[in-house]
């Protein structure tokens, strides 16, 4: 039996087996393709974006869209990085250039700019190249509108810790006031990236000028409170060395976040008793060993003389223990762990409580 193919049919299978369809615009390429956006200044606000060809074609259009969108946004957080302002707190004046040192490097990592509202305005698929291109075009006025109103609820915010700050100075709460002089800062810090974009996109919101106002008056709050407020310590612990030790190492902690032991009109107390207390005898090989457990305690005083429940503690009677075949030796490693973990401890209730940017 003989097989025929029919003329048509070779051709349809010819065709088939050519390869993938790109859809590729032919004739010469338009002269938008090459227009390279450098500013981001004007009516409006254009960018070429490139995706390489594949068979998808949606997703090279999708890739190109992206890319465009990038460029924009790259656009925007070089602006934000050469004009963001200082916003740390800086309560201690060494340690104010490595606040800003580190506070910059922050911006550029966390600082996310999202383009919204683009529209492609030209596509084109170019066969020379196998290189999908498209031309979007940013709407101005709804991009500012949206960010406008972010920053809006995040300034009201900000409003609201600030005159929580000043209240509670005033009512010689210095430690709660610095709680929300670190939560306005907080607040500000979120709202710079915004603003710089919305000043680029329409600056007559005056959104800049409202928040360098609010930065100033924070910064002399913070000045207040590091001229007025000081720490005062008393350690109780019968081996006067590890109370000597516990005093300087809480000192040394509070001047790293600007504040000082020197007598300042109004004190913040900080009361800590340390001790020991003999748990049981333990054998161990061929040796008797005594055990001691740490016990300490520590509490802060505002300078009303309100406690701070959120740095006051009391450390667990059996958490801390410390033992030795001298019973001597044991009490006087229990009481240097006492006093040792009494610092750890605050420490790490006074970074929870105040949480700011450190270097």
């Amino acid at each position: 039996m003989k097989i025929r193919f029919s003329l048509l049919g070779l051709f349809l299978f010819a065709a088939g087996c050519s390869g993938p369809n790109y859809y590729l615009n032919e004739g010469e390429s338009p002269g938008w393709m090459r227009q390279t956006t450098s500013t981001i200044g004007g009516a409006k606000i254009e960018m070429v974006g490139t995706a390489p060809i594949t068979t998808q074609v949606k997703n090279d259009y999708d890739l190109a869209v992206r890319e465009a969108k990038n460029q924009i946004a790259q656009l925007f957080m070089s602006q934000i990085v050469s004009r963001t302002n200082d916003w740390s707190l800086v309560l201690g004046k060494e340690q104010g250039g490595q606040d800003r040192q580190v506070l910059q490097q922050n911006i550029e990592v966390r600082t996310n700019v999202k383009v919204d509202d683009v529209k492609v305005i030209q596509k084109w698929r170019d066969e020379e190249t196998h290189t999908q291109y498209v031309l979007v075009r940013v709407n101005r006025g709804v991009w500012a509108q949206k960010i406008h109103k972010r920053t809006q609820a995040t300034f009201a915010q900000l409003g609201k810790e600030f005159e929580l700050a000043k209240q509670t100075m005033s009512a010689n709460r210095p430690m709660q006031g610095y709680k929300s002089l670190l939560k306005a800062y907080e607040y500000g810090r979120v709202l710079e990236p915004d603003i710089v974009v919305l000043e680029l996109l329409d600056p007559r919101k005056g959104a800049k000028t409202k928040l360098n106002t609010i930065h100033q008056t924070l910064r002399e709050l913070g000045r207040t409170l590091r001229d007025e407020v000081g720490f005062s310590i008393e350690i109780q612990c019968s081996d006067s060395s590890v109370a000597q030790d516990t005093q300087t190492n809480l000192e040394t902690f509070i001047n790293q976040y600007g504040f000082t032991s020197a007598s300042r009109p109004r004190m913040i107390r900080i009361e800590a008793k340390i001790g020991q207390r003999f748990v049981k005898k333990e054998k161990v090989a061929n040796r008797v060993e005594s055990v001691h457990a740490a016990q300490g305690k520590l509490r802060v005083l505002e300078a009303d003389g309100s406690e701070v429940q959120a740095l006051s503690f009391v450390l667990s009677p059996r958490g801390y223990t410390e033992q030795n075949q001298n019973g001597r030796e044991a009490k006087k490693a229990a009481l240097r762990l006492g006093g040792d973990t009494v610092v750890s401890k605050f420490r790490s209730l006074f970074r929870k409580a105040f949480p700011r940017e450190e270097p």
